[in-house]
């Protein structure tokens, strides 16, 4: 049991000839590869910043599909997956499962207060990981990250409940807001 604590296993693995043997190689995430331990937050986010904007995205709408039982959640969990792994293999660990965790309990919470669903927990659960990754990263990224996840949260939510609403316009302010703040 890891009672809560992140773990990290990430395998990049890539294959080459050296005649006549076949060899394996395996590389280290590049948040470890700096000769000075951990990469900054920031240089990792710089690295990723288009795959942390599609995990938050995907992750509203793999909790809204989920919740309101749509055909398209399988393929959520594949977006979501492919763009979560680009996170853990750039991203401290610490970071990346923030993030995760924090779009999924948002996306959680929201979708079932708009199926009529009880959210008990969730909305606190969203607000533990947010505090946690404003603690990792400078206050005005951690915000936009924070409110883009809940806008597209709000987006998937209304949008699978047949409620217009212009939640997607407010995601794309927010994760523009977190690019530019990248650089």
């Amino acid at each position: 049991c890891l009672d809560g604590n992140a773990i990290r296993i990430t395998f990049n693995i890539s294959t080459y000839r050296i005649a006549p043997y076949s060899c394996l190689r395996l590389q280290t995430p590049p948040a470890e590869r700096e000769a000075g331990g951990l990469q900054s937050n920031m240089a990792a986010l710089r690295e990723v910043k288009h795959d942390v904007k599609w995990m938050l995205w995907n992750m509203a709408w793999l909790t809204a599909n989920d919740i309101f039982d749509h055909p398209g959640a399988e393929a959520s969990v594949n977006r979501t997956d492919y763009h979560q792994a680009r996170m853990d293999w750039h991203l401290p660990a610490e970071l990346a499962t923030q993030l995760r965790w924090m779009a999924f309990n948002g996306g959680w919470h929201v979708a079932r207060y708009r199926r009529g669903l009880d959210t008990k927990d969730h909305r606190d659960r969203f607000e533990w990981h947010a505090a946690r990754v404003h603690e990792l990263l400078p206050a005005d990224l951690a915000f936009h990250l924070k409110w883009a996840m809940w806008q597209a949260a709000w987006a998937a939510s209304n949008d699978r409940a047949g409620i217009s609403s212009d939640s997607s316009c407010r995601f794309q302010e927010h994760s523009d807001s977190f690019h530019r703040l990248l650089g």
